[in-house]
């Protein structure tokens, strides 16, 4: 899937991204984490959500609350395994949960 190799990509060169890419490579992230959870690839889709998350930094849910809900959420509704118990109480606390 050319999606997932674009993604790839922008990983690997998230300290160029400048500012104003970040909600795009934000929002790509999330598409990816869909598709990959579609294709029952859950490991892939939470590093592309938790990517997501990452790019967005920790003013996130003050400047992209819509986004950045839906990337933690997402996060969050991966495997039990997948995500630790401090994670998912970090993510809830950040989401006024």
């Amino acid at each position: 899937d050319a999606l997932f190799g674009c993604v790839d990509q922008l990983k690997k060169g998230l300290k160029y991204v400048e500012d104003g890419v970040r909600l795009r490579v934000a929002e790509v992230s999330l598409k990816a984490g869909y598709r990959a959870a579609e294709l029952s690839a859950f490991v892939v889709a939470s590093r592309y959500f938790q990517m997501g998350m990452d790019v967005l930094g920790e003013k996130a849910l003050d400047e992209y609350h819509e986004l950045a809900v839906d990337l933690y959420s997402s996060y969050a509704g991966m495997s039990p395994e997948l995500v630790c118990a401090c994670n998912v109480a970090c993510l809830a606390k950040k989401a006024h949960v």
